[in-house]
């Protein structure tokens, strides 16, 4: 089950990084998750992309670029 697949804006950099509102908006979602799994986000940079997982409790993993590769 899907409970939400996120918002589509902007991030026209060639690597791209969360702004201080994706962050901010990762942590609403990931606290609200009721199973405590992490939240996975993504963001589609021009030339490469930006992975990553975030807790209930604001704990970041980014994805290592070589990761992203083995996903």
């Amino acid at each position: 089950m899907v409970r939400y697949i996120g918002e589509r804006h902007t991030h026209p950099q060639n690597h791209p990084t969360p702004s201080s509102i994706d962050l901010n908006e990762w942590q609403i979602l990931a606290a609200d998750r009721v199973d405590g799994r992490p939240l996975l986000a993504l963001i589609v940079g021009c030339r490469d992309l930006h992975v990553e997982y975030m807790s209930g409790t604001g704990k970041r993993r980014i994805l290592e670029h070589a990761e992203v590769g083995q996903v």
